[in-house]
């Protein structure tokens, strides 16, 4: 059934499937009110129900427009609302109006999507349609995996999904400190290690640029004071003279683990900081590269992804976590450290088949 706001609607035509209302005023929510109560059976007013019932069930009712007073009636009377034209952006502001009024008016539900022209069938406030929805959260986290359109403003691009930023020509992927002497460190090394290498082929067959990272330990007499303090917390000595470089430089449990193996247009890059940005030449090699964002996987989370993240952040990179390619020596530090990255929004947060399934959507990166 579908009604129109010009002169000339039929009210006695009860065989479409949907409505699609587009008028103002009180007497359009009186006619809206009465037609709810038409196909609930109630009578109304001297002369009874209006028309006889229809013997089918309750047609979908979407509202159309963009005026304030719309979405208030389509969280009032309708079941969803579409947009007849207009910009993606458009698309955008509409949903979000929706659900607000939604919200506002006590209604479950939370439409995702919506399409041109003719409308989607929609059941208590969620778009029910034969194709995926334009955005899909994340189950965890706030973060959205896809979107058809990233948005643009300033005259620059402004990542906020999986697919926004993980675009393989300006996507960069860090292994960070996958060594023997590291991983051997922690609890479910085993299972970081798989998703490591899962989040690693997926790189690879889109042309990601990749850099493995490496941590090592200076010599006793090049220990500064920042560094003998740390060794005497992670050795529990009470001396500065009674620790020992955990991982020396060219040491076995300096190396990468065997199943980590750089490819030749791959780098290796060394590091004494936890942050892989601090004293390495990683910031302008991606931004000689034109590399906007980057996925990072390794150990360990609470100790030196953390402190990247964060420093990437200020510089200006979209970070994308994969948690559970990220290992750590401490569960509940690890935690904290991605709840406080979710919070501060400095990163985007994913699990590794997420982060498959979106590399898996994009071009191969346009590379030698």
């Amino acid at each position: 059934m579908c009604w129109a706001s010009r002169s000339g609607g039929r009210e006695d035509d009860y065989s479409a499937s949907e409505v699609h209302f587009r008028t103002r005023g009180r007497r359009f929510e009186q006619m809206l009110e009465r037609w709810q109560r038409i196909w609930t059976g109630e009578r109304f007013g001297s002369a009874g129900a209006i028309g006889p019932r229809p013997p089918k069930g309750r047609p979908t009712l979407l509202m159309g427009g963009s005026a304030a007073v719309v979405f208030e009636r389509a969280a009032r009377y309708a079941d969803g609302w579409v947009m007849g034209g207009g910009s993606p952006e458009n698309l955008k502001d509409g949903i979000e109006r929706l659900n607000t009024a939604w919200a506002a008016a006590g209604r479950d539900g939370t439409c995702n999507g919506g399409v041109r022209g003719r409308p989607p069938s929609c059941r208590t406030g969620t778009w029910d349609r034969p194709r995926a929805p334009a955005t899909t959260r994340l189950k965890r986290r706030g973060a959205r995996v896809a979107s058809r359109h990233m948005d643009r403003f300033n005259g620059l691009d402004v990542p906020e999904t999986l697919d926004d930023a993980l675009r393989p020509q300006t996507l960069a992927l860090l292994v960070y400190d996958m060594q023997v002497g590291v991983l051997g460190q922690i609890s479910g090394a085993e299972e970081v290690l798989a998703n490591v290498l899962r989040v690693l082929d997926a790189a690879r067959e889109r042309k990601v640029r990749t850099i493995f990272l490496r941590h090592y330990f200076m010599p006793t007499r090049l220990a500064g004071a920042y560094a003998l303090r740390q060794a005497k917390l992670w050795q529990a000595q009470a001396r500065a003279a009674d620790t020992r470089p955990l991982i020396p430089y060219g040491s076995p449990e300096f190396e990468l683990v065997p199943e980590v193996v750089p490819e030749p247009h791959e780098a290796v890059v060394d590091k004494v900081t936890m942050s892989a940005f601090e004293g390495t030449p990683l910031d302008i090699v991606l931004r000689d590269c034109g590399v906007r964002s980057y996925l990072i996987v390794g150990v360990a989370l609470e100790v030196g992804i953390e402190p990247t993240v964060r420093h990437s952040a200020d510089l200006g990179y979209v970070p994308v976590v994969v948690r559970d390619a990220c290992g750590a020596g401490n569960a509940e530090a690890a935690e904290r450290s991605l709840r406080a990255l979710d919070f501060a929004g400095d990163a985007l947060i994913a699990d590794t088949a997420e982060v498959c399934a979106a590399l898996a959507r994009s071009p191969v990166a346009e590379l030698g």
